[in-house]
């Protein structure tokens, strides 16, 4: 299959796949959404040129499909499938146990310790390691709670403050950051965190190395990162797709549509659908 490079072919190839997925049980939205270590596996090349505006790409997909529930909470229950219901809280329990425990340690030489909840959404993360803190560490911890949404944040803090045990007076030590996530990571200064968590969001990230570097960056050097998070390899090439539309009798017109787009070959046989990370990316 031949790798799109100019952005006018991967934009028409991009809105072609979303034509032939809309309204399926395996409607993926923009293949922009995907992570781009699969992208070629797409159809899509990743070159010097056109890299930087492949990443605007990605991010203006990713505000898109989150604008669409924003003011509609029952579309955000139904994205949110039984399985995540379940893991999340658990994800979130663990991690949070795993703070507690660095906490404890830092609390042995340092005055504070600073905690970045990224994003913090209904505050799950932090409101457990609150929960679980004894009142000398609790004064010592300082939150960073960011997220797109200030509405997330209002309920974190207050999801936070509940959290704490009754008859509890202590504050809640930190504040809130009604940002993007990216944005929030640049304005900060080198080696701002000891602990950053981050539940279910990676996966988001077109390109997570970069990403990674931003962490990287903020974190002390002796700071951790824990993340949470999960992913389907339903999704690392065109072939999974196809074979699961195949198999609950999707419509001829829509397989072939597949196999017009990325070869009969390619989406039949799984050709090139083994794991690889371009260099660089």
């Amino acid at each position: 299959m031949k790798l799109l490079t100019s952005i006018d072919e991967i934009r028409a190839f991009d809105e072609r796949f979303r034509e032939i997925t809309h309204g399926l049980p395996i409607e993926t939205g923009s293949i922009f959404l995907l992570s781009s270590d699969v992208w070629h596996r797409w159809g899509i090349g990743i070159t010097d040129e056109n890299r930087e505006e492949l990443r605007i790409l990605a991010q203006e997909a990713r505000l898109i499909e989150v604008s669409k529930r924003e003011g509609f909470p029952v579309l955000e229950k139904l994205a949110r499938p039984k399985m995540r219901e379940w893991l999340e809280p658990r994800m979130a329990r663990f991690m949070a146990d795993i703070a507690l425990e660095i906490s404890i340690e830092l609390a042995k030489y340092k005055k504070e310790i600073s905690i970045c909840d990224l994003p913090c959404r209904d505050g799950i993360i932090s409101g457990s390691i609150m929960m679980s803190a004894d009142d000398e560490l609790a004064k010592k911890l300082n939150f960073s709670l960011v997220d797109s949404s200030k509405e997330s944040i209002e309920i974190a803090m207050e999801h936070m403050k509940k959290k704490r045990k009754v008859g509890e007076t202590q504050e809640i030590i930190g504040r809130g950051y009604p940002k993007l996530d990216i944005q929030f990571l640049d304005e900060q200064p080198a080696n701002s965190f000891d602990i950053i968590v981050s539940l279910s969001h990676f996966h988001h990230k077109a390109f997570l190395r970069e990403y990674l570097h931003k962490i990287s960056r903020v974190l002390k050097d002796e700071g951790v990162l824990i993340i949470g998070d999960r992913h389907s390899a339903m999704l690392d090439h065109p072939h999974h797709p196809y074979k699961l539309l195949e198999t609950i009798g999707a419509e001829r017109s829509t397989l072939l549509a597949f196999e017009e787009m990325f070869g009969e070959k390619n989406v039949k046989e799984g050709e090139g659908c083994f794991i690889e990370l371009i260099e660089g990316e």
